[in-house]
């Protein structure tokens, strides 16, 4: 054990039962504490380290897999929300939502010092919580996807911001990391999708419900982090015009480029998270008849927040002959 006392001494343990050798768990330590804009968050990659636990224990992977992605991708340690965007007159909270967090856990929690959105901002922001102890989310996130998720801290705040969702009056663009170069700048992808018994999986089928999404390359480029080291990737701005269950996801896989980390629709497992980033949210401005503001037709602009891409932008994500 290279560290005996608090707070890193649980998450050394956690890698111990994994396996990881001490020079393993001092590289991890180290990337915990260099990643840290504030303090390190030993808690937050505990977690992590015990989800890749109940992962072994589960056999849904190996100790031998659990330890590679922890040697390749230690980014896979970060777990810490943040507050992005805060309005008290407004009653709005909008929170940087970390990737394989769940929004809530009704059947209870799976692993050691695993977190739920609703547990973490009912804490941070008591406010966004209704009389019954639940929080206000306006919307949802899946649990593999990061980014802007937004609650509210009155009832009429969560009416607003969810007719906005429902009207689809607000502007949504996710960030994704996708396999090859797409032969195009921009696309518009309107395969329908229909919804399947599969839990985890939908499928493109002209019986399904009309969709439309658009994407705009940013960068191509070439996968750094083994075991893709070389692999041709793009960044891609996504746009959903509609909102069906794992819409981007079903749209990038059906134009041949399917998200990396993706295990249901990629087959990825070797990718620590899948990387579909919910990047900014625009919504419109409020007025009387959302009961929010004063009098006038509205109240200011329309109202805008962004999670920036972690670590630095994705760029570290790509080799430097990438362009």
């Amino acid at each position: 054990m290279i560290l005996a006392y608090a707070p890193g001494s649980h998450f050394l343990r956690l890698l111990d039962r994994l396996g990881v050798c001490e020079a393993a768990q001092q590289r991890a330590c180290t990337h915990v504490s260099r990643r840290a804009a504030a303090a390190p968050d030993w808690e937050g990659a505990a977690a992590r380290c015990a989800q890749l636990l109940h992962g072994v224990e589960s056999s849904i992977l190996t100790a031998h897999d659990a330890r590679l992605l922890l040697a390749r991708q230690p980014e896979y340690l970060c777990r810490r929300p943040a507050i992005v965007y805060e309005d008290d007159a407004l009653g709005l909270v909008a929170v940087d939502k970390p990737f394989d967090v769940k929004l809530s856990a009704p059947k209870g929690l799976v692993w050691e010092g695993e977190m739920t959105m609703q547990y973490w901002l009912a804490a941070e922001r008591p406010c966004t919580r209704t009389a019954d102890g639940h929080v206000r989310f306006v919307h949802n996130l899946d649990f593999a996807t990061s980014g802007v998720l937004l609650a509210a801290t009155s009832h009429e705040a969560a009416a607003y911001a969810a007719s906005a969702f429902r009207e689809r009056r607000c502007d949504k663009l996710y960030a994704a990391l996708v396999f090859g170069w797409p032969e195009w700048d921009t696309h518009t992808v309107t395969a329908r999708i229909q919804v399947t018994r599969r839990r985890f999986r939908q499928k493109v089928s002209p019986s399904g419900k009309a969709c439309r999404t658009d994407a705009i390359v940013a960068a191509r480029g070439w996968l750094r982090y083994a075991p893709h080291r070389g692999t041709r990737a793009a960044a891609v701005w996504l746009t959903p015009h509609t909102g069906r269950r794992h819409q981007l996801r079903v749209h990038m896989a059906h134009v041949g480029h399917a998200i990396v980390g993706d295990y249901s629709y990629a087959g990825d497992v070797q990718t620590y998270r899948t990387f579909l980033h919910a990047a900014a949210l625009r919504l419109p401005p409020p007025s009387l008849v959302d009961g929010l503001g004063a009098e006038g037709a509205s109240m200011g602009g329309p109202i805008e927040m962004i999670a920036p891409l972690a670590p630095d932008g994705w760029r570290d994500f790509f080799l430097d002959r990438g362009a």
